[in-house]
């Protein structure tokens, strides 16, 4: 029989230790999910099928958030609105890098930009570190090189120089912090801009 009030605590058992048990089980089936969606491959109807009850879970979780804690949502203009994260097992071999994990990782190039979207998911070394790109059926968790263009600082000697935090040869405009725009290159930096 099934009860009326799932959510209901049990007898003898307190309503807060009951929605803890229920948010720990409802994480625990969704990170099942989420791997198993990380090992599918989908295509056409089939792919859109699986979106649309994805975006089902989300809304979901997303107001047992915002009935909980409320949601704040800190709008970044001038970057693309696209997000993901990464599944448990993408994690792990990054989990002893420079960075703490992110609870979404929101693209990080410019509104509109063609091909593929990224997220820097770790930092490996100076030059290097881990992206992950999606889109068109497309994931993937890729070290690129550091975007070498810098924003000239007043300093003649560069110690106020800053770097474009993207990967070499990225889509679109460079981005320093906050600010997406055309930095001062040397020749041997420029790139396409794609």
């Amino acid at each position: 029989m099934i009860p009326s009030d799932p959510t209901a605590p049990a007898d003898g058992i307190d309503a807060v230790t009951a929605l803890l048990d229920a948010s720990r089980r409802y994480a625990t089936h969704v990170r099942l999910l989420v791997d198993q969606l990380a090992d599918a491959h989908l295509v056409g109807e089939d792919a859109a099928r699986v979106q649309d009850a994805i975006y089902a879970v989300t809304e979901t979780a997303s107001q047992a958030l915002a009935v909980a804690v409320g949601l704040h949502r800190h709008p970044r203009p001038a970057r693309c609105p696209a997000y993901n994260l990464l599944t448990d097992a993408e994690w792990e071999p990054l989990a002893d890098g420079a960075f703490a994990r992110r609870l979404a990782y929101g693209c990080e190039l410019q509104p509109g930009h063609p091909g593929l979207h990224a997220a820097q998911a770790q930092g490996e070394a100076p030059s290097r570190d881990t992206w992950l790109r999606w889109g068109d059926g497309t994931r993937e968790l890729v070290e690129l090189p550091t975007c070498r263009a810098r924003r000239r600082g007043p300093d003649p000697k560069g110690v106020d120089d800053e770097g474009c935090s993207l990967f070499a040869d990225h889509a679109g405009a460079h981005a320093v912090g906050q600010w997406l725009g055309d930095l001062e290159l040397e020749p041997e930096h420029r790139h396409t801009g794609r």
